[in-house]
């Protein structure tokens, strides 16, 4: 069963983790300090981090397309995409650890774990593209070093939102 350009419905389920680990996390940013932030407020910094995450996801996982041509042409760009979308279910650990952290613990380690379950999520992604590719230590170095910017500007660009909005 197909779904708009041709893709599966399956691969829109297979990201709705990926895309709930985004929120939890901007939404355990937002919500630190004290006082309680606005509701408004604290949306709007769930909000940011989605798009964040998710613009951010879909630029790596383009980046990954192009810079695997020969991986595209034996397999297609869906699998590609398919190892990238694999590689982000390990944001799933992560998030629980940060929520676990922040909610019961006390700790303030959220971007500590957002930013380790970025880097293992690219590594992970980099082993599955390994897999399917003939060069597999660039397979799997690109995505390493993809994810280290997506990690770096994440953890730059949330707290400059969350800042930016009208938090107490």
């Amino acid at each position: 069963m197909t779904h708009g350009r041709g893709r599966s419905r399956r691969g829109w389920f297979r990201r709705l983790p990926i895309v709930a680990c985004f929120a939890i996390l901007g939404w355990l940013l937002g919500r630190g300090g004290e006082p309680e932030p606005e509701p408004v407020a604290l949306a709007g910094v769930v909000l940011l981090a989605l798009a964040l995450g998710v613009i951010g996801r879909s630029i790596y996982g383009w980046a990954m397309v192009i810079f695997h041509p020969a991986i595209r042409r034996d397999h297609g760009a869906a699998a590609i995409r398919r190892a990238v979308d694999t590689g982000f279910l390990m944001l799933i650990p992560f998030t629980v650890l940060a929520a676990f952290a922040e909610l019961r613990l006390g700790w303030s380690a959220v971007q500590a774990f957002a930013s380790a379950g970025l880097m293992i999520s690219g590594a992970m992604a980099g082993a599955e593209l390994a897999k399917l590719g003939k060069q597999s230590w660039f397979a799997a170095l690109l995505p390493c070093v993809g994810a280290a910017v997506f990690a770096a500007a994440w953890m730059l660009m949330v707290p400059m939102l969350r800042n930016a909005l009208p938090l107490p």
